[in-house]
């Protein structure tokens, strides 16, 4: 499992913002579509080893897409920051 979240997470890294979405957007159909068929009681068993692996990995997926929005924000708050600074300094010379 460990070595199917690696290569799912290269994947997903190398999709530009625009597929990331698409291809979020398509597990998320694929995890719901899995939860009808187990909620309609079709092959529970199996349907719920493979829910779960899905669900794992859709939450690895997003749990690195939060830490790299975070990442990003925090470093545009620290240049923000300092532009704002460096402005301020230039206007007192």
């Amino acid at each position: 499992m460990k070595e199917i979240k690696k290569i799912e997470l290269n994947y997903y890294n190398s999709l530009n913002n625009i597929n990331k979405g698409i291809y979020l957007n398509e597990f998320l159909t694929n995890l719901n579509y899995h939860e009808v068929k187990k909620n309609l009681h079709i092959l529970p068993h199996r349907l719920n080893k493979e829910l779960n692996e899905l669900r794992e990995r859709y939450d690895h997926i997003i749990k690195h897409k939060k830490q790299m929005n975070d990442n990003l924000s925090k470093s545009s708050n620290e240049k923000g920051n300092r532009s704002v600074y460096k402005r301020f300094m230039l206007l007192n010379v």
